[in-house]
Order: C-alpha cells, then sequence, then structure tokens
C-alpha cells in the first residue's frame, strides 16, 4: 500500500475515502496534540482529502 500521509511504500494500514494510511501515521495521527509542529500538516492532508472526496462525487 502507499501511504498518502507519509509518502511511502508500506506493508500493512488501513483504507477510508479511498486513501491508504499506514500503520505509523495512524499511530501519529490519533497521538498528536494542536501544539505539535505536524499537527497543520496533517489537518491540511485531510482536507485535500475532504476536497477530491467532494470533487468525485
Amino acid at each position: 500500500m502507499f501511504c498518502s500521509f507519509c509518502n511511502q511504500n508500506k506493508s500493512e494500514g488501513v483504507s477510508f475515502l479511498n486513501v491508504e494510511l499506514c500503520n505509523s501515521c495512524m499511530e501519529e495521527i490519533t497521538n498528536i496534540t494542536v501544539e505539535d509542529d505536524k499537527y497543520h500538516y496533517y489537518i491540511d492532508i485531510i482536507k485535500n482529502i475532504f476536497k477530491k472526496c467532494q470533487l468525485d462525487n
């Protein structure tokens, strides 16, 4: 699978909204706080995923 968050090929993860998410990114996202440097990075990726879903429908 190709993770849409870290842009790497990984062996395990989850798929939602036609997006692949590796276990490492899933773990990081579920434990991230608003103060974390990567918080806005992940928010932007999630926004783009939702925008793409709207365009595909």
